[in-house]
């Protein structure tokens, strides 16, 4: 009997990370080493003492690609850097 599948990707969602103050490199870095996840962070170029430097373009959050039903959410939690995944009435909310 042929059960049709969905495929991986389709069961992925984009979700908002809270992040600490001035360590949204280091928690996208471990969410990607250490979970094989895919983040995103938006740069912004600024001038900073006249040097031009990349700083995040939402300061403390990223964007994380994750399909919930197989990665926990409290392995997100308790990545380095990481906060919370941004929820309403306690459920992660995708983008």
């Amino acid at each position: 009997m042929y059960q049709p599948t969905t495929p991986p990707d389709l069961l992925c969602h984009w979700y908002v990370v809270h992040c600490q103050s001035g360590k949204e490199w280091q928690a996208a870095s471990a969410l990607e080493s250490s979970l094989d996840l895919t983040a995103y962070l938006p740069l912004v170029k600024q001038q900073f003492r006249k040097k031009q430097q990349y700083a995040p373009l939402f300061p403390r959050y990223l964007f994380l690609h994750v399909d919930l039903g197989r990665t926990a959410l409290s392995k997100i939690n308790t990545t380095p850097g990481v906060l919370r995944v941004v929820m309403f009435d306690n459920i992660p909310q995708p983008i």
